[in-house]
Parts: C-alpha cells; sequence; structure tokens
C-alpha cells in the first residue's frame, strides 16, 4: 500500500453463465489519476487488437493530449475484446476511480467507427461531443460507409465536406453532390440516403463544427491513442516500432506496461524540469525591460503558466495593436433601453467585433475555443492576464504528480493480491493460490506503480 499509493484496478467478469468468468482488468495509478483530473477534457477511447499476451487480449487505454501535446494516458487494461460491453465497463471504472473529473466534465470523445454520439452517451459522458478519427475516416470509413460504387463517385465531394471551414462550404459542395448523383443515368436511392446519413452526422467529423468545441486543442480525431499504441509497441519491442515480437504471459504484460508508465513519468520529468529553467529565464529576462504595463502583464502570466500556455498568450499579447476597444458599444441599437458592453474591433478588416456583454465573457473565437485560455480579445477586453480563465491544466508543475482523490483503502489493494491464476492452457481462470514464481513478479509489479 505505501508503495502503491492510489494505485486502483478493477477485474471485468462474465456473469452470464454458472459462475463468474473473468475477462479482463483495467487499472489506474496516482499518476494516471492526476492526468484525468488535468487533461481529461479531450479523452481517446481505442484498443490495439496485437498478439501482446497469451489469450490474445486486446490492450485498451484511455488516452489524452498533455500540456506539450504528447501522450499522457488516464487507465489501461486488457480486456476479451472490443466489444459495447467492455467499454462501458472502462468508462464506469474510470467514473468509479478518478471522481476528481466526473464524466459530464469531459468535453470530448475521439474514437473510430465503433462509437458515435448515442453510444458515448451511454457510456456516461453526457456532455461530451463525438469526434470520429479523421484517418480512419478518410483511410476506409468512407469507403465502408458508401460502397465501392458511390464512393468513386463521391470521394472528392466528401473530402471536401470533411474538411470544410464554414456551414456555406459545407452546404455548397452538399449540393453538388446531390446534383451529381441526380445527374446519373439510373438514379440510385440508396447513395442518396446515405449521402443525407452522411450529412446528418457533420458534427462528428466536419472541421467548422469541430471548431465550435471548447477544449478542441485544434485536434480532429483520436491519433493520441494511434500514438500510444506505437510507444507501446516500441517499449515491448526495445525500440522496434515496426513489428511486434512481444507475446507474454498477460502477468508479464502488465508488469511492461507498469515499467513503460514509469519510464514515461521520468521522460516528462526531464521536460517539465526544463520548462522551469526556461520560465525562470524568461522571468529574469522581464525583470531587465522597461517598467510597462505590458511588461508587468507579462511577468503575472509567467509567474503561475506553464511554458506552452505562457507562449501561447504572450503570442496573442503581442497581437493586441491590431485591435482597438470600445467600452460604450451597444450591441442591439433597436433596444429601447440599450446596454453598454465591451467590443474588441479589428484594426485591419470589416468583420465584426467580438462582444463582451459582462466581465465574464468569454470569446468565441476559435484560437480561444481550442486551448480555452485567453485569446487576443480577451486579453484587450479584460485588461490583460487574468488566471480565472484559465484551466488547471494550464499551470505550471514541477513535475509529474500524482491524485488519491476518491481512493479508498479497498482499492489501494496490490492487483496481483486478488488477481486469480491464469490457466493459459485452457484460456480459462481458476481461482487457486499463486505460485511464488507468479507471486513474485506481483511483488515488482506493486514497486512500479
Amino acid at each position: 500500500k505505501c508503495r502503491a499509493k492510489g494505485f486502483t484496478y478493477k477485474l471485468a467478469e462474465d456473469t452470464s453463465g454458472d459462475g463468474k468468468k473473468l475477462i479482463g482488468v483495467v487499472w489506474m495509478t496516482a499518476t494516471m489519476r492526476r492526468n484525468f483530473e488535468l487533461f481529461g477534457g479531450y479523452i481517446s477511447l481505442d484498443m490495439m487488437k496485437r498478439g501482446l499476451n497469451t489469450l490474445l487480449w486486446p490492450y485498451c487505454a484511455v488516452t489524452m493530449y498533455d500540456e506539450h501535446m504528447k501522450i499522457c494516458v488516464a487507465c489501461e487494461g486488457i480486456l476479451c475484446g472490443e466489444r459495447h460491453d467492455t467499454y462501458k465497463f472502462i468508462a464506469k471504472f474510470l467514473s468509479e476511480s478518478a471522481p476528481g473529473r466526473p464524466l459530464e466534465e469531459v468535453s470530448i470523445v475521439a474514437g473510430d467507427g465503433f462509437f458515435d454520439q448515442e453510444t458515448i452517451a451511454e457510456f456516461g459522458f453526457v456532455n461530451a461531443r463525438f469526434i470520429t478519427d479523421r484517418w480512419h475516416l478518410l483511410d476506409s470509413g468512407l469507403c465502408k460507409m458508401f460502397g465501392d460504387r458511390a464512393y468513386g463517385l463521391l470521394q472528392g465531394h466528401l473530402k471536401r465536406m470533411v474538411e470544410a471551414t464554414t456551414e456555406k462550404d459545407f452546404e455548397d459542395i452538399l449540393c453538388l453532390a446531390k446534383e451529381l448523383l441526380g445527374a446519373q443515368p439510373q438514379r440510385d436511392m440508396q447513395m442518396e440516403k446515405d449521402l443525407e446519413d452522411f450529412a446528418s452526422c457533420r458534427h462528428s467529423f466536419a472541421d467548422y463544427l469541430i471548431a465550435q468545441i471548447p477544449g478542441n486543442l485544434h485536434r480532429r480525431g483520436s491519433s493520441i491513442s494511434e500514438s500510444n499504441h506505437s510507444s507501446t509497441i516500441a517499449h515491448l519491442n526495445d525500440g522496434n516500432k515496426q513489428g511486434n515480437n512481444f507475446c507474454e504471459h498477460p502477468i508479464i504484460l502488465i508488469r511492461e506496461l507498469l515499467t513503460r508508465q514509469r519510464k514515461h513519468s521520468a521522460e516528462m520529468n526531464q521536460i517539465l524540469f526544463g520548462d522551469g529553467h526556461k520560465m525562470r529565464f524568461v522571468l529574469a529576462n522581464l525583470e531587465q525591460q522597461p517598467l510597462t504595463a505590458a511588461t508587468q502583464d507579462l511577468k503575472k502570466a509567467a509567474l503561475v503558466l506553464n511554458l506552452p500556455t505562457y507562449e501561447r498568450y504572450q503570442s496573442a499579447n503581442e497581437s493586441t495593436h491590431l485591435f482597438r476597444v470600445d467600452n460604450q458599444y451597444v450591441a442591439d441599437q433597436a433596444s429601447p433601453s440599450p446596454q453598454f458592453c465591451t467590443a474588441v474591433h479589428s484594426t485591419l478588416s470589416n468583420e465584426p467585433p467580438r462582444i463582451f456583454p459582462n466581465e465574464m465573457s468569454r470569446c468565441d473565437c476559435s484560437e480561444r475555443l481550442a486551448n480555452e485560455d485567453m485569446c487576443t480579445h480577451e486579453i484587450l477586453a479584460k485588461g490583460g492576464f487574468d488566471r480565472k480563465f484559465f484551466k488547471a491544466r494550464h499551470f505550471a508543475r514541477d513535475c509529474v504528480s500524482g491524485s488519491t482523490t476518491g481512493c479508498t483503502d479497498a482499492q489501494l489493494r496490490p492487483l496481483m493480491a486478488l488477481m486469480p491464476f491464469l490457466d493459459t492452457s485452457q484460456k480459462t481462470y481458476i481461482p487457486v493460490v499463486f505460485p511464488l514464481k507468479v507471486m513474485g513478479v506481483a511483488k515488482s509489479l506493486v514497486m512500479l506503480t
């Protein structure tokens, strides 16, 4: 317990038969829990069907982007297959093991064609938007959806619909696609229905709609899951990402996966140490600058923000001269009792101003929505840096840390102490006492968490 504080796990069991049959296990370390609390606004769900263990159970993980847009994991495990009930099991485990971020506070769930909006809501992500993975969609998803003939005819239109940056562009391309189908010598009603169905799911793939989701991080799918799979394969195969020669007893695989997490934490600590050094240099440099309002504002930001967020803030701050602020702007000129608000106007174009009715109003520009920090418009409207407009993931941290929020003593038990002995020849589980050799592996697992 003292070596694995915050570590928790859950066994997946099939109770449909006469007795219980173990069909998988997922786990979460204290570091993973803190990852989810910080970066769990945008998560990716996927399973890797490589033969990494002697049961051939897929590896699964809930993956996210950290402040450097690198891999971080909320939980991982091995389960008997990619099924609706196994994903639901993962979501429930995540909810129970990391109450510091309820599933209702997840904004985006990305995945491949296995999921849709209704599915993720059933899993508990009731306020999240589903985003289908862009690579899978363009590589094979559209062809499966429309069939070879329709896909060959509409391929260019479908890709442009996916990449549409405005609603008008999307509707114009959709109209052209409909005209193309209508001009065919023999009208195919199934093709037209498939096109309508595709257009009705635009919220999961169209660029212009994804850009409107807070916390989208300028990402368009679940590529972080593929990166995590590649990292896992490389770790298990001594750095080789091209193929897999690892296929071991599940207990050995779990040990190696926990070793990978420890290694990843050590690498991240080096990055965070370097970030801290760079931020100290930034502050020292600002101390040498003339004592202006802009310099003071940057110092306030540099004292608390992490390096990537500070660099975005600094870049946004440098663009403030391209805009002007009107604190007496009236948005509704026809109102009998006009209300004054703050408006930020561009000095380079005639685009509509960004309106801020009150001090807590947020900007809806794509840059602000992507990272949920302060954009140039907000810096001007709010009068500079204000930490209440940033999230926990934006602030500096000295090192990778853990969280025990929601943990109970019962959840801190070593994983292998209750894990049944695996009879790999039968591909079933028999609840017997662990052999000493297996218990030796179990001891290593506790030390690595």
